[in-house]
């Protein structure tokens, strides 16, 4: 994917994202395309450990906004928003989020891991 400036998107703290993590409990997830996050943590992993990770970033996130005709370009957004940028159109019904770090061109995918939750019974 290009970089998500060339797309609607929103800006989000890493804090935010991790707070927003924190409240959903028992969830798993998983990180595709990110180098330091996926040598940093093993994947699938508990939102805690991820909320963690994200927490000692300290950094801006790119958050890819896939409503049509958007008009989303670049304005800070908190937790309470992020569920409804959450992409669902898959088999799983997992939350899928498109992300990139400000400063960076590299995008990566944020994916919630229900088979990995379930089986954790947690």
């Amino acid at each position: 994917m290009a970089e998500l400036t060339e797309h609607a998107y929103y800006l989000l703290g890493s804090d935010e994202l991790a707070n927003w993590l924190d409240a959903q409990h028992a969830t798993w997830w998983f990180v595709d395309g990110d180098p330091d996050l996926t040598a940093e943590l093993d994947f699938p992993c508990p939102n805690d450990e991820l909320a963690v990770a994200l927490r000692e970033r300290h950094q801006t996130l790119l958050v890819l906004d896939r409503t049509p005709d958007s008009l989303a370009h670049g304005e800070r957004i908190t937790s309470q928003n992020l569920e409804r940028l959450a992409n669902r159109e898959n088999r799983y019904d997992n939350r899928n989020f498109v992300m990139q770090w400000q400063g960076s061109d590299i995008a990566w995918v944020l994916s919630e891991d229900r088979e990995a939750s379930e089986s954790s019974g947690t």
